[in-house]
């Protein structure tokens, strides 16, 4: 019953768990992010034509290795997940 009672409320516990609204406001940052984005490289791209993809590419590249470091961390830390659940029983 506390479960449920936890989950109704929506209050993690931990930094580990995530309410749909954080999902649903990661959405509405990224989409936001994407439209900044765009907003910017149409504003560049009047002035400076080729500066959009010098500057695209890096960004890019960033993310990219960014989202693979953060992938890697998530797998290292699903791995300890049942021995940490073991170690607190």
């Amino acid at each position: 019953m506390q479960q449920l009672i936890r989950r109704a409320r929506a209050q993690p516990a931990n930094w580990t768990e995530r309410t749909p609204a954080d999902g649903a406001l990661g959405r509405l940052r990224r989409r936001a992010s994407l439209l900044g984005l765009a907003g910017a490289c149409a504003v560049l791209a009047q002035y400076v034509w080729w500066a959009v993809p010098v500057l695209l590419v890096p960004g890019a590249v960033n993310q990219y290795l960014r989202n693979r470091q953060a992938n890697g961390f998530t797998a290292v830390w699903r791995k300890g997940v049942e021995h940490g659940l073991r170690a607190a029983a």
